[in-house]
This record gives structure tokens, sequence and C-alpha cells, in this order.
């Protein structure tokens, strides 16, 4: 059966707007090529095996089929390339017709969307407590099993820079159960998140956090997080300082989440 051609059934206007949008994606997806194969030459690691490690395959899967991603792994696998241009002249050719279905295939276009629109960072309040949802910037597992990939969506809590702030556990865990409601409404949220000096402490452990101190937390964070724990510390006598090795990320999955305060 002949390939079916979507541009032709696409109306002049639209169809000149995608072409805008696919060689637009194009020039990216090369740039991106580039940088991936620099960054595995400074890691002493071969550029496909790091497209390998990718957590975006699960993703992709959603929007093109396992059966065609496993081939596409499957060609990156076998690639042979002479230098840094040659790779991103043959990886090109591999991710061009996902791009092009991306844009010019209607099924494959509204599925993406979706999914764009599942992973795209939501900023809520929930009680006294802020929130965003946002897909998750580490690897790491929990207690119970649940493993966390830089692909999944996470709802991370922080606690207001303005306005009403939480005034003790029974406050914090009043917002925690309004948390339910979005949690169910969101099935795809794989884990409920803190980066804060407060992960060091105490409460998190009873509020049902585990701790990751190894987790690498970027220094400007840590330096925005130590700001306002300055701030909370002028109108509470806290009898601990707080420094950087305080910052850490503490988490909980939907499941221990869900069991411990619906």
């Amino acid at each position: 059966m002949p390939e079916k051609n979507f541009e032709s059934e696409t109306p002049d206007a639209e169809q000149a707007e995608l072409q805008k949008l696919f060689e637009q994606s194009q020039g990216d997806t090369r740039e991106q090529i580039a940088k991936l194969f620099d960054e595995a030459k400074e890691r002493n690691k071969k550029p496909t095996d790091i497209i390998l490690e990718e957590n975006g395959f699960e993703r992709a899967v959603k929007v093109f089929r396992a059966e065609r991603i496993e081939k596409f792994k499957e060609d990156v696998q076998k690639l042979e390339y002479a230098d840094k241009e040659d790779f991103i002249n043959k990886m090109a050719v591999l991710i061009t017709p996902f791009n092009h279905d991306r844009f010019f295939d209607p099924e494959i276009r509204m599925i993406s969307e979706e999914i764009k629109k599942l992973y795209q960072p939501e900023i809520i309040k929930v009680g006294t407590i802020d929130a965003k949802i946002h897909p998750s910037e580490w690897d790491f597992s929990l207690s119970d099993g649940t493993k966390i990939t830089k692909d999944d969506v996470l709802l991370e809590i922080s606690w207001p820079d303005k306005g009403g702030k939480p005034a003790g556990l029974k406050d914090v865990k009043e917002s925690f159960r309004k948390m339910i409601d979005i949690l169910k409404g969101k099935p795809h949220i794989k884990a409920v998140i803190g980066v804060s000096w407060m992960m060091s402490r105490g409460i998190t452990d009873r509020l049902g956090f585990e701790k990751f101190p190894d987790i690498p937390i970027e220094e400007e964070q840590k330096i925005s997080i130590l700001g306002m724990a300055s701030q909370a510390r002028r109108d509470k006598d806290y009898h601990k300082g707080v420094s950087k090795e305080d910052v850490m990320l503490g988490a909980m999955s939907r499941d221990q989440f869900l069991e411990r305060y619906e």
C-alpha cells in the first residue's frame, strides 16, 4: 500500500505553517544532536549509548507506538559514523520521519499535543502550600519500589514566598489532604516531592517523606532556598542554623501519599 500523503489533505495556509514549524524543528534537532555528541565526548562515552540511555522513550511510545520506537533504537545501536558531522547527518535521517509525522500526520499530531499538555509545567495553590506539577529532574527510587525517571511527572510542594503560610504541622496535613483530588484527577503524577532545607528536619519524617541527600541540587536553587530560610528564621526562633548541606530532596510516591492522607 502506498504511503498516505497527509500534506495533500491539509489546507494551503495550514500546510505552510506546519512546513515552517517542521523546518524549524529539523534545525533544532541537528543542534541537539551536536550537543549530545559533545556531551558524549566529555563523558568519554559513545553518543549512541547516551541516546539509548534517555528516558524519553516511554513518552515517545505513547505517540509513535512501541514497534516503531524499538526499530529506531535498533537502528541507533547499529549506527556507524566517521566523525561528528557524519553522526549528525545520520541521526537526523533517523529522526526526520518522526519529526515529519509529528507535524503532518493528524493522528500523531493530536496524540503528541495531548501528551505535551500532560507534561506541561503547572503552578497551583493547595490550601496554604504552593505546588508545581512538572517532569522530574532526577532519577531515583523510593522504598516502595517506585522508580522515578526524568520522564515522570511530579507534584512539587513549596512554602509560599508571600501570603498565608502553613501555621504548623496540622495546617500542612490539611493542605496535603486537599492534594488527594489533584492526584486522583491527574493519574500521571507519579510522586509528591519537596526540595527544601526543611527536608533535613525531623518534621519531614513525620509527614512521610523519604530523604535523598545524595541527589544533586543546583547551587543557585540552594542559595534561593536559603534566602527564604533566613526570612523564615526572622519569624521563628530556630535552635539550629541552616546551611546549603541542609537543602535536599524529599519524596513520597503517589501510592504512599494517598495511603497516608486519603
